[in-house]
């Protein structure tokens, strides 16, 4: 695993190279919401500013353990708070891989209410495994997750609970 910040660093420089890329671009989506059209340009005028600007983050955990906690330590120690959350739909316990969207988009909503920005990512769980699997998991084909049958009937099953909770996300 990667090193937290690392981790921020990575998502900073994609988002800060997204950002010199559009250059003021439309966005993709033309029913983008003005609150949604207000982050595009708030990131883009990073990339214009003379001033080294970026956006600050932190990774607040998985599915069942994700949690706040260390932004308050960030706030004690910088005086600032993070821009940026991010937090995972996969929840693994006890061996097994499963899709949580939850306990996450509960602590998104909040974190976005009091200003924040929220990333949300996805660690799949292997579809070839009945159980998830972990995050080294391997011997999926890829065949297999696109024929019908038990892999493809799992992943799709991930997908619908992935969408459901970004459904979520959306609608609040």
């Amino acid at each position: 695993m990667f090193p937290r910040y690392l981790t921020v660093l990575f998502a900073v420089s994609l988002l800060a190279s997204a950002a010199l890329a559009a250059e003021a671009a439309a966005p993709a989506d033309r029913e983008l919401s003005p609150r949604g059209r207000a982050i595009l340009a708030y990131f883009q005028q990073l990339s214009e500013s003379p001033d080294l600007q970026l956006v600050s983050g932190q990774f607040c955990g998985w599915s069942g353990i994700a949690k706040l906690d260390e932004l308050a330590q960030i706030h004690d120690a910088t005086g600032q708070w993070p821009a940026m959350i991010g937090l995972d739909y996969c929840r693994f316990k006890q061996g097994e891989a499963t899709i949580d969207s939850q306990p996450p988009n509960k602590l998104a909503l909040a974190y976005w209410s009091d200003g924040g920005l929220v990333t949300i990512s996805w660690h799949a769980p292997n579809p070839a495994k009945p159980d998830g699997g972990g995050l080294k998991e391997t011997g999926m084909k890829i065949a297999d997750l696109l024929s019908p049958g038990p892999t493809h009937d799992r992943w799709i099953k991930s997908l619908d609970q992935v969408a459901a909770g970004l459904q979520e996300l959306q609608a609040a």
